[in-house]
């Protein structure tokens, strides 16, 4: 079981840039060419898989969760993540998550000659 006051604690902030804003980014930081850039809108289909979206999280998350929860809990919810997620599948019907898009970018690093 968590605390209350360690589950109050945990903060999380996410800011989902746009395509310009990430352009405008790269830009500035002057060592890499934009090849191609795409938006995808709507969730893809790996957030409908509840296994393969758990391992995603995991993959993002974990260090982070285990930093400010300990190892014992993350190992728990990871357990039990795949079931609740796809209990609450009906998420990815609504419209504001309809319209959250995936920005897709390649890279080429730019090469300076001396």
């Amino acid at each position: 079981m968590i605390s209350k006051e360690k589950l109050e604690s945990f903060n999380l902030p996410q800011y989902y840039p746009t395509e310009s804003e990430i352009e405008e980014l790269i830009d500035l930081n002057g060592c890499f060419s934009i090849e191609k850039i795409e938006t995808i809108l709507g969730p893809a289909e790996y957030f409908y898989n509840a296994q393969i979206w758990s391992m995603i999280v995991r993959a993002a998350l974990e260090s982070v969760l285990q930093n400010h929860f300990g190892n014992e809990m993350v190992e728990e919810l990871f357990q039990r993540y795949p079931k609740k997620h796809a209990e609450n599948l009906i998420i990815f019907e609504r419209d504001d998550v309809k319209k959250v898009g995936q920005i897709n970018i390649v890279l080429k690093r730019k090469v300076y000659s001396k």
